[in-house]
């Protein structure tokens, strides 16, 4: 059994967005549960459809290919190209403090940037569950 909206109500009109319309519509789950969802349309049809998109992309929301994926290649086209030089005698000297300060740097940066990352891929996800 696939779930289903068994209701549809009109709260109120948007008061940020014209022409739009706010409902909450109750949905069987296949397990039985019913549950409420705020959603937008210009009309029951369209808010219907946009509830359906943003439960579809819940139900499929793969984190791997999001943050792990881009984290992953980070390390393989960063982390791996410095272990090898910082392991390797013939390209490397440790006294070279100027070196070792921009792969620290770099190190940082690729944090950072991971971090920056998951966090837009966290608000993109939170714009699309309201709607």
């Amino acid at each position: 059994m696939k779930s289903y909206a068994k209701q549809v109500y009109h709260i109120d009109d948007s008061k940020t967005h014209p022409g739009y319309k706010k409902y909450i519509i109750t949905v069987v789950e296949p397990d039985g549960q019913e549950n409420d969802y705020p959603a937008y349309g210009r009309d029951a049809t369209d808010a219907l459809r946009r509830l359906d998109l943003i439960i579809k992309e819940q139900n499929n929301n793969n984190m791997f290919l999001l943050v792990v994926m881009p984290s992953l290649i980070w390390f393989i086209l960063g982390i791996l190209p410095i272990s090898w030089v910082l392991f390797n005698p013939n390209t490397f000297n440790l006294n070279d403090l100027q070196t070792i300060g921009s792969i620290i740097g770099f190190i940082f940066l690729g944090i950072f940037s991971t971090a920056l990352f998951i966090s837009k891929v966290e608000k993109f996800i939170e714009i699309g569950k309201k709607g």
